[in-house]
């Protein structure tokens, strides 16, 4: 980095110093692989969409108290257990209520209260988008007209403060002003800034402008004993904005001394962090692994940035198909899965009819993937089959019953609510298999479900030949192996 660049000494400090979070150890997940994640004052996640970035997100946040926005909903209102799953471990800084401190969840909401009281004054907040505007709309429609009381504390922020904003959303601010309300355990943030001599409030706020402040009003907020997870920062805010926000979420978590856990899919941010507090996020066969980076631009290829041409089309029967084909793509072929279209043909007529019309196209290459089941009524070297003899549903469900202590643990469940959630499935198409298994299973959702049995069938050895073969062979890919 150019030593005349002013945030050099912030970027230079970021990657030596810790936070409350040292390691993150997985245990098990249904989304995440076993293994460790080490993090930094600053850490940024990156990878490609669904890869389990806010999952672990979420792992890091479940682990401390505060697992929620302050200004949210407690989650007791409604109580229901978390959605989120799995056995974790977190080692924490020296000095904090505990060096180590192993949790399970889903867990229920009075248990969870107890938890976090032994690990107080730690805290950890979710920012995102959606939290913000839903904190926006609850408190412009239920706070406040109950309590309409003044906003307290409320100071001019320093003119250097303003011009690092102004450098974020473009406006130009002839002052702003940051403050709080406040009623018993519940708070909002307030500003207000004037543009043009024309003064501008929360309420008033476009979401980008909105969003800024609310990010950068926490981490002033914030100390050395809060974690702040920023879920893509980058959202609603114009790419000539991206550098200079991560700059001051560096800059605010040197000076208050919180800790800055980020995932973002922002190219010029990712361009803007020293290497060295990146974690690449992967999806295998194993379930998301995080990895240190050694290559800014390496990293930016994996991810897609150049523009990759679409090169193969292909037909499946219906989503469960296509889940499974994407699956395979990124065990065995995630750097070309790009060029790949999964289209969602509606059934197996529907397939042979797209495989003969596309098939004349020049330019695309053209198959039909149908079920193993399907595998002796079709012979057209268009078609390929996906493992297995039966529906994919049943073989996966037969996956999930054959294991059902490994595939428990993995979702974070107890057998036997598993094995309830099973025969719930037995007597339904197979197409809602697991939407009925899910809704009897409350913690598990039906694509965490899908994602476990199908890292499962992957273990045994003729499963995972023949779904190598599929993509290598059938689908002239090349493979790399995970």
């Amino acid at each position: 980095m150019p030593s005349s660049d002013s945030r050099a000494r912030v970027w230079e400090r970021i990657g030596t110093v810790g936070g409350v979070v040292e390691r993150l150890d997985v245990a098990s997940s249904p989304v995440l692989a076993q293994g460790s994640v080490k993090f930094r004052r600053l850490t940024a996640l990156t990878g490609v969409h669904g890869a389990g970035k806010s999952y672990l997100l979420s792992a890091v946040a479940e682990g401390l108290p505060g697992w929620q926005t302050k200004t949210n909903l407690p989650i007791e209102t409604s109580g229901n257990e978390a959605e989120f799953s799995g056995n974790y471990a977190l080692a924490l800084r020296t000095g904090s209520p505990t060096d180590h401190v192993d949790f399970s969840r889903p867990i229920d909401w009075k248990n969870r209260r107890d938890y976090d009281a032994t690990l107080q004054p730690l805290v950890a907040t979710w920012l995102t988008p959606f939290t913000a505007l839903s904190d926006l709309s609850y408190f412009s429609q239920n706070w406040m007209p109950t309590r309409p009381g003044g906003p307290l504390e409320v100071a001019d922020l320093k003119r250097s403060q303003v011009d690092a904003l102004q450098a974020i959303t473009g406006h130009t601010y002839e002052s702003v002003a940051y403050g709080r309300f406040e009623d018993d355990d519940q708070y909002f943030p307030y500003f207000r800034v004037v543009r043009g001599s024309h003064e501008t409030g929360v309420w008033t706020m476009s979401a980008s402008e909105f969003w800024v402040h609310y990010v950068i009003w926490h981490l002033r907020s914030a100390d050395e004993n809060e974690v702040v997870l920023i879920d893509e920062p980058e959202t609603f805010l114009a790419q000539p904005g991206h550098r200079a926000f991560v700059d001051e979420i560096a800059r605010l978590a040197l000076e208050t001394g919180c800790q800055v856990i980020l995932a973002t899919h922002s190219e010029v941010m990712i361009r803007r962090l020293p290497v060295e507090v990146i974690r690449q996020v992967s999806s295998t066969v194993r379930g998301a692994v995080v990895s240190e980076v050694a290559s800014t631009e390496a990293l930016l290829r994996i991810l897609g940035r150049s523009q990759t041409p679409l090169s193969l089309l292909v037909f499946v029967e219906d989503e469960m198909a296509s889940q499974i084909v994407h699956f395979f793509l990124g065990c065995y072929a995630p750097d070309r899965a790009a060029q790949v279209d999964v289209i969602d043909s509606g059934g197996k007529d529907e397939v042979v009819r797209g495989v003969n019309i596309s098939g004349r196209s020049r330019r695309l290459r053209t198959v039909g993937v149908l079920d193993g089941d399907q595998s002796d009524r079709y012979d057209d070297e268009g078609l390929l089959f996906l493992p297995g003899v039966v529906a994919p549903e049943l073989l996966l469900l037969e996956v999930l019953r054959r294991r059902d202590h490994d595939a428990a643990g993995r979702l974070g469940v107890t057998i036997p609510d598993l094995l309830i959630a099973i025969d719930a499935a037995r007597f339904v198409p197979h197409q809602r298999v697991f939407e009925v298994m899910s809704e009897a299973l409350v913690s598990s959702k039906a694509d965490d479900l899908v994602r476990v049995a199908l890292c499962m069938w992957l273990e045994d050895e003729t499963t995972a030949a023949a779904a190598r073969r599929l993509v290598e062979q059938k689908l002239a890919l090349v493979a790399h192996d995970h």
